[in-house]
């Protein structure tokens, strides 16, 4: 984007920010106290700001995670906005929005949520673009398996408030060791290229790096990577389902097991570049939307291509279509695509053992 397209878009943004300003509260989440009369964190509620819920002490260790979209408009402007708003804008069920937050919120005041980074603090120094990355941890029922979900953002931004934290919380309540991936993104890219060359030379690093993490600590976290499953939405998805390839960045290039079930949702195109690499896809659950106008008509039709694909070489493969949900549902709650989460976990204990 030419310089000058750029400061007028941040002016734009400036006006905008002003403007919500004096719209007030109506708007604009309200700031104050982050806990109550006896030091415990009170709720997260729909009209509290994304900058407040950033600024959350409970979230302090990976705060930068909490806004998605770093672009020059987003950062200037979303952050003020209250999570009614953002939810409104972005076609999210606010109510398992809030449910997620507050799931991330009870985890880390009762001590069980544990962040940590995969790259170590001298690959940090060396390449800083790696602090941007980071695994959240909250454990299940003992000899739970592992979920591991990677949320989408077209590799310009993570969103795990709208995927990864709803969903997490889902998985959690039915006993399963939940982690939230955050992998690297180019907020600036300007073409589609670009935004793919981040993903293969960092994203599926990324990933690999972090299962990789996940197996070296199993006995410190009281998991096994035994039955694992991999959950990817959107771009994340994309990332996930390179997972289960036999190349460089499939499971096998990384020294790791397959997982026993693939979740892909809005996601999981065929790509050409790949072909005679697709005989080591895991089993693989698909909920995705025919007439998705994210992702356009020719994604859209890529999708079909990868299901006829698996179809054809005989994956195990359960696909869910839906016709009402927007692209970005997560959970899918108040949506046709409400439910697709147990009937993916239906799935992967079916392929489990």
């Amino acid at each position: 984007m030419r310089p000058r397209v750029r400061t007028v878009l941040i002016a734009v943004a400036v006006i905008l920010l002003a403007v919500l300003l004096a719209a007030g509260s109506f708007v604009l989440g309200r700031g104050g106290a982050y806990t109550d009369g006896d030091g415990h964190y009170l709720p997260i509620t729909a009209e509290k700001s994304l900058r407040w819920v950033e600024e959350h002490p409970a979230f302090a260790e990976f705060s930068s995670f909490i806004q998605p979209w770093k672009d020059r408009l987003n950062l200037a402007t979303t952050p003020h906005l209250s999570i009614r708003m953002v939810c409104a804008q972005n076609h999210m069920n606010v109510d398992s929005i809030l449910d997620g937050f507050n799931f991330v919120l009870q985890a880390s005041e009762n001590g069980t949520l544990v962040y940590r980074d995969f790259y170590t603090p001298e690959e940090i120094a060396a390449d800083p673009t790696k602090d941007e990355t980071g695994l959240i941890f909250i454990p299940g029922e003992k000899d739970a398996p592992v979920a591991f979900l990677t949320a989408g953002g077209a590799f310009k931004a993570v969103c795990l408030f709208g995927e990864s934290m709803p969903v997490g919380n889902v998985l959690h309540q039915m006993g399963y060791n939940v982690f939230l991936f955050k992998y690297r993104v180019n907020p600036e890219a300007d073409t589609a290229k670009e935004t793919m060359d981040y993903q293969e030379r960092y994203a599926n690093e990324d990933f690999g790096r972090a299962l990789q993490y996940i197996q070296a600590h199993q006995t410190e976290y009281g998991v096994s990577l035994e039955d694992y499953s991999v959950w990817g939405f959107s771009a994340g998805g994309r990332t996930t389902f390179l997972w289960g390839l036999d190349n460089d960045y499939g499971y096998a290039h990384y020294g790791l097991p397959a997982p026993a079930a693939m979740v892909l949702v809005y996601s999981g195109w065929y790509d050409p570049q790949f072909d005679g690499q697709y005989g080591t896809v895991p089993p693989t659950y698909m909920a995705w939307l025919p007439n998705d106008d994210v992702i356009g008509a020719d994604n859209v039709a890529a999708i079909q291509d990868y299901i006829d694909l698996l179809h054809q070489q005989g994956t195990p493969l359960e696909e869910h279509r839906y016709y009402e949900a927007k692209h970005g549902f997560g959970e899918g709650r108040g949506t046709d695509a409400e439910g697709w989460i147990k009937e993916a976990v239906s799935f992967w204990e079916r392929q489990r053992g």
